[in-house]
C-alpha cells in the first residue's frame, strides 16, 4: 500500500504480467477516481482554490515533475497557508513522509489518534514505518507502537480491501524481522491464512507452533477464494509430507479442494472409501454436505441419519435441522414438517412462559419453514393456522402477509386473499417504494381482480352487498362487514394506475468507517463543503486518489443536512462515483414518502437507481441482445456500482467475476483477460454483458433463473429444477436451498421492476405476471454439477455475429 497509486491503474491500463488478487488489492485499493473524469478548466470554484493554496500547487509541480527535487518541494509546501485549517493535516503527512523524518511520523500519528483524526492517514504513516528500516527508529519503544497501532488499525479496518492489503504488509513485516513469538500468538490465525505468503514461509515462521490439518483446510479455502489454485494444489502435496498425513487425511483435503473447484461428484466418490474414518472425526458433517453438493441425495439421507445417532446436545439440533432441510429439498415435506414441527416446540423460545422479546433468528427460520412445508404439503388450513402462530414475531413480515393471502386463496376465502393481496400491494399501487413481495402481491391482486370483474354473478352480489341487501357474507370471528365491504371495492373503479417502485436499499458499504476511532470532518457551509471537494480533486489529480477517497468519507460522516448531501452526491454522479452517491443519499432518502418519479427527486433517484456507465451499458447490451436494465439490476445487486470492489471469496470489479469465470468468458470471446482489468468498469460490463448472454441461452431467457445463475452457479439452478420441478416462479424462488441466491434474486427482480417505473415510466402488469406461472424450462436426461461452458461456445459465438 502506497500513498502513490500504480498510474497505469488510474489510466485504465493492465500490466504487462497477470496478477493475483491479493496483488491487485494494493494497486486498486482506491475506489475508481480518475483523473481523467476531472474537469476542472471550467471549474470556477476548483480555479479559485488553486489560487488561494499556490504554494501547495508548486511544491506537487516540484515533486511530481520528471527530475524531482524533493527539497524544492518541501520547501514550497512550508510555505504554503492552507485556506482551511484542517487541511494543515495534510500539510504535517507530506512534510514528514516526504523528509523521510521518522520522528515527525511518529508524532504526527500519536497526534491524529488523539484527535481522532484521519484514519487513512494514521494507516499511511504506519505504513511508511513498516517500509523502513527498523534499526532507524530511534523513538521510544518504536516496534511495539508499530505491533500495537497495527492491530488497532487492522481491527477498525475490518471488512475493508485497505484492512486486508495492510494486513499482509504488516505480516510479512513481522516475517522479515524475525517476530516470530508474535506470528504463532497473536497473528497465528492471520498468518495461516494470508494467500500472499508461500508454504515455505508459512511452515519456517510457525516451527513453534506447528500447522495443523484444520490450519491448512483453512489456508486452503482462503487460497481458492483468492484464484490461487495451482498454489492449493502445490501446498496439498507439500503439507501431506510436512504433516505426515494419513490416507484419508489426504484424501479429505483433496476433497475439500475439489468440492471447491465445482466437481463434488469426484470429491464424493474419493471420500466415500473412507466413510469409516470420517465417522469417526469432526468432518462427517462436512462429508455430508459434499454428499448433497455431489447429487447423491438418498445416500446424504443415510448419512445425516448416521450422524445423528453419534451426536448429541446442540449439534444434535443442528443436524436435525439439516436433515429435515434436506427432505424440504426432495420433496418430502411430510417428513421434514414432522422434524420441524419438533424442533419447534422443543426450541427454548417455546418453553418460555413469558416471550416479551423476538425469537432468535433460527427459531424464526424453524417457524417459517414449518408453516412452508404444510404449504407445499396442501395441508392449507393447518398451513394457515402454522402462519398465524408466527404474526407477532416473524421478521419477514411481507413474505408472511403474501403466503398467508395465497393460502386464504387456496382455501376459498376469495374475499380475505383480495384483501390481503392489496393491503400488502398499497406500496405499488400508490407509486412509491415497494419491496419484492410488494411487486407479487399486485400481481395476485389484478390477477384476482380480473377474475372478479369478469364474474358477473359475483359482481352482482357485491353490488346488492353494497345496498345492504341480499345474500352477502356477513362479518364473522375473522372478518368483518368493512373488510369484505372494502375487498370489493374496486368494482367501482373505471380505470386503475399502475406503477411505481423503489425497494429499501441496504447498502453493505463499510468504508465510511462509523465508529469512534475517526470523529470526521465538519462543514459549516455549503462553500466550505465546496472547498473541501476541490481539496479531494486535487487529490485525485496529483495521483492520490485513496487520500482523495477517504478524505471524502470523512465529510460525508459530518454531513447533517439534506442540501449538503445532494451537494456532495452531484459530484460523485459527475465523476460516476455511483456508489458514494447512493450511499450518502440512503442516508437522507425518504423513498416510502417520494413518488417513484426521476422529476419528483431527481438526485435521489439518480443517486439510489443511477443508469451508471450508461453508454457502455446499453452498448454491450445491444451487441449482447440482453436487456441493459437487467445488467444494472446486477451491478446493483453485486455491488451496488462500485467498480473496485472485491468480495471475501476472491470476486472483483463492477459484475463481480471470480478469475475463473473470467477466463472461462473470454475463452469463449476469444479474448485474452487478465484479473485487474475487471476493476475498469468498461471491461467489467463487457464480460457481465458476455456471461448474462450465456446465462441467457442457458436458461432459456428467464430472469429469475439468470439471476439465480449468476449468483449461485447455473448448474446447480438446473439441479433445483430438475429436483422440483416445474414450480410456479414465486414458490420456486422461496425454494432456493441457498438464502444468499434467494435474497439476491429477489432483489435483482426488485431492482428491475423499479428501473421499469423510474426511466420506462411504467410497470407492466403483463411484462412480470411471468411470475405467478410455472417455469416452461424443461430439463431432460442428466444434468452436469458443474458449470459448462463447452456446449454453448458455438451458439454464444452466432448469437454475437
Amino acid at each position: 500500500m502506497s500513498s502513490k497509486p500504480n498510474p497505469h491503474f488510474l489510466e485504465g491500463k493492465s500490466s504487462s504480467s497477470p496478477k493475483t488478487v491479493s496483488a491487485i488489492k494494493t494497486d486498486i485499493s482506491a475506489t475508481h477516481l480518475n483523473k481523467t473524469q476531472i474537469d476542472t478548466m471550467e471549474d470556477k470554484s476548483y480555479q479559485e482554490f488553486l489560487k488561494e493554496n499556490k504554494a501547495l500547487v508548486e511544491s506537487f509541480s516540484e515533486f511530481t515533475k520528471k527530475n524531482q527535487n524533493v527539497n524544492n518541494a518541501i520547501d514550497s509546501i512550508k510555505k504554503w497557508t492552507p485556506s482551511q485549517p484542517i487541511l494543515n493535516n495534510y500539510k504535517d503527512y507530506f512534510l514528514s513522509t516526504w523528509s523521510g523524518n521518522y520522528e515527525d511520523v511518529y508524532k504526527h500519528y500519536l497526534a491524529l489518534k488523539k484527535e481522532k483524526k484521519f484514519i487513512r492517514i494514521r494507516l499511511e504513516l504506519i505504513v511508511f514505518l513498516i517500509n523502513s528500516p527498523v534499526d532507524q527508529l530511534k523513538f521510544a519503544n518504536a516496534v511495539g507502537f508499530i505491533k500495537t497501532e497495527s492491530r488497532s488499525l487492522l481491527r477498525q479496518l475490518r471488512g475493508s480491501s485497505e484492512g486486508e492489503v495492510f494486513e499482509e504488509e504488516y505480516l510479512k513485516w513481522l516475517q522479515r524481522n524475525k517476530y516470530f513469538d508474535e506470528i504463532c500468538h497473536t497473528e497465528r490465525d492471520r498468518w495461516i491464512a494470508e494467500p500472499g505468503i508461500d508454504f515455505v514461509e508459512l511452515t519456517t515462521a510457525t516451527e513453534r507452533c506447528p500447522v495443523t490439518l484444520d490450519d491448512f483446510l483453512t489456508r486452503m479455502r482462503r487460497l481458492l477464494f483468492a484464484a490461487k489454485e495451482y498454489q492449493a494444489l502445490r501446498e496439498i502435496e507439500l503439507f501431506s509430507g510436512y504433516a505426515k498425513l494419513q490416507d484419508w487425511e489426504r484424501t479429505y483435503i483433496r476433497a475439500v479442494y475439489d468440492s471447491n473447484q465445482g466437481d463434488p461428484v469426484t470429491a464424493f466418490k474419493n471420500l466415500a472409501k473412507y466413510e469409516k474414518e470420517l465417522f469417526e472425526t469432526d468432518y462427517k458433517d462436512n462429508y455430508f454436505f459434499i454428499a448433497q453438493r455431489a447429487g447423491e441425495l438418498e445416500k446424504a439421507e443415510q448419512i445425516i441419519a448416521k450422524i445423528l445417532t453419534k451426536t448429541k446436545g446442540k449439534e444434535y439440533e443442528e443436524m436435525r435441522f439439516q436433515q429435515a432441510f434436506l427432505l424440504y429439498q426432495v420433496k418430502k415435506y411430510t417428513q421434514a414438517h414432522a422434524i420441524f414441527d419438533e424442533l419447534y416446540k422443543n426450541h427454548p423460545y417455546m418453553k418460555k412462559k413469558k416471550r416479551r422479546n423476538r425469537p432468535t433468528r433460527d427459531f424464526d427460520q424453524i417457524a417459517w419453514l414449518r408453516a412452508w412445508t404444510l404449504y407445499l404439503d396442501g395441508q392449507y388450513q393447518k398451513a394457515l393456522d402454522a402462519f398465524e402462530s408466527t404474526t407477532s414475531y416473524a421478521v419477514d413480515e411481507a413474505r408472511l402477509a403474501y403466503w398467508m393471502a395465497d393460502t386464504k386463496l387456496k382455501l376459498g376465502d376469495e374475499s380475505s386473499a383480495i384483501a390481503g393481496f392489496k393491503k400488502l400491494s398499497t406500496p405499488v399501487l400508490d407509486q412509491k417504494a415497494f419491496s419484492y413481495y410488494n411487486l407479487l402481491a399486485w400481481l395476485r391482486y389484478e390477477n384476482v381482480k380480473k377474475g372478479f370483474r369478469d364474474n358477473g354473478v359475483l359482481k352482482s352480489i357485491a353490488l346488492v352487498a353494497k345496498m345492504n341487501k341480499g345474500p352477502f357474507p356477513v362479518a364473522s370471528e375473522t372478518q368483518s362487514y368493512s373488510q369484505i365491504m372494502e375487498s370489493y371495492s374496486f368494482l367501482d373503479q373505471s380505470g386503475y394506475e399502475t406503477d411505481e417502485g423503489s425497494v429499501q436499499i441496504v447498502n453493505s458499504e463499510n468504508e465510511v468507517i462509523q465508529n469512534t476511532d475517526s470523529t470526521g470532518i465538519e462543514v459549516e457551509t455549503e462553500k466550505d463543503l465546496a472547498t473541501q471537494i476541490n481539496w479531494a480533486k486535487f487529490l485525485i489529480l496529483q495521483n492520490e486518489p485513496d487520500l482523495a477517497r477517504w478524505h471524502l468519507y470523512e465529510i460525508e460522516k459530518k454531513i447533517n443536512s439534506r442540501k449538503k448531501a445532494e451537494q456532495m452526491a452531484q459530484f460523485y454522479l459527475t465523476q460516476q462515483f455511483y456508489y458514494r452517491a447512493l450511499s450518502l443519499m440512503n442516508r437522507f432518502s425518504s423513498t416510502e414518502k417520494t413518488a417513484l418519479q426521476v422529476k419528483a427527486d431527481p438526485v435521489m433517484w439518480a443517486s439510489l437507481y443511477p443508469e451508471a456507465y450508461k453508454d457502455k451499458v446499453f452498448q454491450y447490451a445491444e451487441k449482447r441482445k440482453i436487456d441493459p436494465y437487467l445488467i444494472l439490476s446486477i451491478m446493483r445487486a453485486e455491488t451496488q456500482y462500485k467498480s473496485d470492489a472485491i468480495s471475501p471469496v476472491g470476486a472483483v470489479g463492477l459484475m463481480q467475476f471470480m478469475p475463473y469465470s473470467a477466463q472461462k468468458v473470454a475463452d469463449i470471446m476469444d479474448q485474452k483477460i487478465q484479473t485487474d482489468q475487471l476493476f475498469t468498469p468498461e471491461k467489467s460490463i463487457e464480460f457481465g454483458a458476455a456471461y448474462l448472454k450465456k446465462l441467457s441461452l442457458e436458461m432459456d431467457n428467464q430472469k429469475p433463473l439468470v439471476a439465480a445463475a449468476y449468483n449461485g452457479g447455473p448448474h446447480r439452478v438446473k439441479s433445483w429444477i430438475k429436483n422440483l420441478g416445474q414450480l410456479e416462479f414465486d414458490k420456486f424462488i422461496e425454494h432456493i436451498p441457498f438464502a444468499e441466491t434467494r435474497t439476491y434474486v429477489k432483489r435483482v427482480l426488485t431492482y428491475r421492476a423499479t428501473y421499469d417505473k423510474l426511466y420506462n415510466k411504467a410497470i407492466e402488469h403483463e411484462k412480470y405476471s411471468y411470475l405467478l406461472n410455472p417455469i416452461p424450462m424443461k430439463l431432460d436426461g442428466p444434468i452436469s454439477l458443474k458449470e459448462e461452458w463447452e456446449p454453448f461456445r458455438s451458439e454464444f459465438r452466432r448469437s454475437q455475429n
